[in-house]
């Protein structure tokens, strides 16, 4: 009986040291998909820009012309796009998905974001991609 009992207060220890964490992580997700909200203009090429829209859609134009439309997310967790990444709470990607070809994805490590700048690092190629919020 007494060994149950251990067991069980273990449970409940681990289990309080991991609700702040979960909820560090949850809210840190939501901070960055709010800050994500908006339009984005690429530093290096500034006729390329993203569009991110509350319904989770990204809009990317070029010249402003449409070219593709994405459904994206924040994530925290191994692997993105079959690349084994760094996890914890100081690490989080955002992933971009064709809304007409499945087989079209892209993962990037979010360097930065805030109410000004957005820099990713593409995983596939290890660019660094810089944007500015209009």
């Amino acid at each position: 009986m007494k060994k149950s009992n251990n067991n069980a207060k273990n449970m409940i220890m681990a289990l309080i040291l991991l609700i702040p964490i979960f909820s560090f992580t949850l809210f840190q997700l939501t901070q960055e998909k709010d800050l994500l909200i908006g339009v984005w203009f690429s530093v290096d090429s500034p006729n390329w820009k993203w569009e991110f829209k509350t319904d989770g859609k990204c809009y990317e134009h070029y010249e402003n012309n449409l070219e593709a439309i994405y459904i994206y997310s924040i994530e925290t967790t191994s692997p993105q796009c079959d690349i084994e990444v760094d996890e914890g709470p100081s690490y989080s990607y955002l992933k971009i998905s064709s809304t007409t070809d499945t087989e079209i994805f892209y993962c990037y490590e979010v360097l930065s974001l805030n109410d000004e700048f957005l820099q990713i690092r593409a995983l596939q190629s290890n660019n660094i991609i810089t944007f500015r919020k209009q």
